[in-house]
């Protein structure tokens, strides 16, 4: 069995329905029998699809594949409301489906839920009050509402719908969306706005980012692979994880260098480079940049190396870019940089 000191990088994992984000990664931790690992984006146990899992200093880089754009597919059950907001819940609230509502008429209340929405998270969720998270308090019958989210939905399409009874219909839809999304929420809000009440049926995340299900190997892939020491087959590396989940900024190897040794560098230079470069950066969903350069002085040759990642754009009046700390491995004379 091949030796995994000093992996790193980041597994696409298929998660299967009934299990959680956090057991997947045990499972893979222990196939890999790494010590420092970790996923980015956590879906419910009733959800599948994709889950980024990053292994020892790509750790470091979760935030960057998070901040992409999420792509789901999923079914919304019409007609009742669970405390849950998904089937996994206890149904509270019941409401008759019309038989003469179409698709079309669910595809024109959709529209209301895309652009710049505000949503108010499950009380059965991962986010913490007091420091404990909502759903501890909630199967404690300790039903906290939090406070309405902003969140960026780009387009909700209905794609299929089906009705079944007074009781019970079902819509599939298409939701492409940002960090901070509840599709959850999402479904419960759906169901209030048409008329009636709904849950989450189903739910599959197919993409984050350039990410794709499509990379996706799952548990068993892991297990086989491993075994076959062809595991690193399989690991992304933390360059392309960095090139992958945002635009970049080329610099040259001596202004690479000056950043490195602690260097500032001034806002408005490298508004100068985005219009030179015609580099699109008012991207709210994306909220960074990455400057790379040809380790090789500048020449022709070699492969360009992320240097540094910067938020972008910055805060209003600021002179100089605030850096994430972020580096690759491969330029291991350059230090992090921490600003």
């Amino acid at each position: 069995m091949a030796d995994n000191k000093g992996l790193n990088g980041l597994i696409l994992i298929d998660k299967p329905e009934g299990m959680s984000s956090f057991k997947v990664v045990s499972i893979i931790k222990g196939i890999l029998r790494v010590k420092k690992i970790g996923h980015a984006g956590t879906l419910d146990p009733m959800a599948t699809g994709l889950l980024p899992v990053c292994i020892g200093r790509a750790t470091k880089l979760a935030q960057f594949i998070m901040a992409g754009m999420k792509v789901y597919k999923g079914c919304i059950c019409l007609g009742r409301a669970t405390d849950t907001y998904d089937m996994e819940g206890h149904v509270v609230k019941e409401a008759v489906v019309p038989q003469n509502m179409t698709k079309e008429y669910l595809v024109s209340k959709a529209s209301a839920f895309t652009g710049w929405i505000k949503q108010t998270p499950p009380p059965f969720s991962a986010l913490k009050h007091n420091g404990k998270p909502l759903y501890v308090l909630a199967r404690k019958g300790i039903m906290i509402e939090k406070e309405a989210r902003r969140c960026f939905i780009a387009s909700f399409d209905i794609t299929s719908y089906k009705w079944l009874s007074e009781k019970e219909a079902l819509a599939y839809f298409t939701v492409s969306c940002s960090k901070g999304t509840y599709i959850r929420s999402l479904a419960n809000d759906f169901g209030i706005h048409i008329g009636t009440y709904a849950f989450l049926h189903s739910l599959c995340r197919e993409r984050i980012g350039q990410f794709s299900i499509k990379e996706a190997i799952t548990i068993e892939d892991a297990k086989y692979l491993m075994k076959k020491g062809n595991i690193k087959d399989a690991v992304i590396s933390g360059e392309d994880i960095l090139s992958r989940s945002m635009p970049s900024v080329r610099i040259d190897y001596d202004l690479a260098s000056f950043i490195a040794r602690g260097g500032l560098v001034e806002v408005e230079f490298i508004k100068g480079l985005l219009e030179r470069q015609g580099i699109g950066s008012d991207d709210p969903i994306s909220p960074f940049l990455r400057l790379e350069c040809n380790p090789s002085n500048g020449g022709s040759h070699g492969t360009s190396t992320t240097i540094a990642v910067f938020e972008w754009p910055q805060i209003e009046g600021k002179k100089y870019l605030k850096f994430s700390r972020v580096l690759p491995d491969n330029l291991e004379p350059l230090r992090d940089i921490k600003k």
